[in-house]
């Protein structure tokens, strides 16, 4: 019986597969893609953020194609290159370990892919938790034409501080395509909450994303919060794709 419902579950998959044959990334803003990057493809994302608190830090993000229903990632959400001393902020954050994979494609133009993930503590002690923070990730998206689509996320991860606590996330977006590898997107996102005894924290950002040739993406994205703590940011940043063939 759990043979059957295994292969029954890996072939309601198969159909979902999402690999990308144009450069995509999950990156800028708050929402991952639907798309794998495939087997045989390694892609490195980095970003260069700018925030209010005058905090400087690179985010990093490595994504490898296994097979094309799997995607291995780690990435660490701010490697801090300079800091006010008032914030205390300093080095690497805790790595974040991951595997992407599809989960429904049988709508018309509508694909749903899935993350499970957790963090390692081996960040600088400014910004480890000390523990793991295990989290699961959906995201969806909903192409209305070629070029113009809907999408969104929903996350749940459990965080650790002086307590456990589930910190609930989601977003939903608008994403439209102009041609010559332009696009562009806005979106809103809620966290819930940002940190233990805190509310929750609502942001608008928007940005554009231009794909140079096969294997690049530039972007840039800016963001600010409209309820909870006042806060902005503002990113630029790129992907990189290259193949590294298995076997011979």
């Amino acid at each position: 019986m759990k043979r059957l419902a295994a292969a029954l579950a890996f072939s309601f998959c198969l159909p979902g597969q999402t690999v990308e044959p144009e450069m995509t990334a999950d990156r800028p803003g708050f929402r991952n893609s639907t798309h794998l990057v495939g087997p045989g493809v390694v892609q490195v994302e980095s970003g260069l953020s700018l925030s209010r608190d005058h905090v400087l830090a690179v985010e990093p993000e490595v994504r490898i194609g296994t097979l094309r229903w799997l995607e291995l990632r780690v990435r660490a959400e701010s490697v801090v290159i300079r800091s006010p001393d008032e914030t205390g902020l300093a080095g690497t954050s805790d790595l974040q370990a991951g595997i992407k994979f599809p989960v429904f494609n049988r709508i018309r133009n509508t694909r749903v892919v899935a993350i499970l993930k957790s963090t390692l503590p081996s960040g600088h002690g400014s910004q480890t938790t000390g523990g793991y923070e295990p989290g699961a990730e959906l995201i969806w998206e909903h192409k209305l034409t070629d070029d113009f689509s809907f999408a969104g996320t929903w996350n749940l991860t459990r965080i650790k501080a002086e307590r456990f606590l589930w910190q609930k996330a989601g977003s939903v977006s608008a994403n439209n395509s102009f041609g010559n590898g332009l696009r562009a997107f806005a979106e809103l996102y809620v966290i819930s909450p940002k940190e233990i005894g805190a509310g929750n924290d609502w942001t608008v950002d928007a940005g554009v994303m231009r794909v140079v040739g096969k294997f690049l993406m530039l972007d840039l994205a800016a963001g600010h919060s409209v309820h909870g703590p006042t806060d902005w940011f503002v990113t630029m940043g790129f992907s990189l794709r290259t193949r590294v063939p298995f076997g011979h």
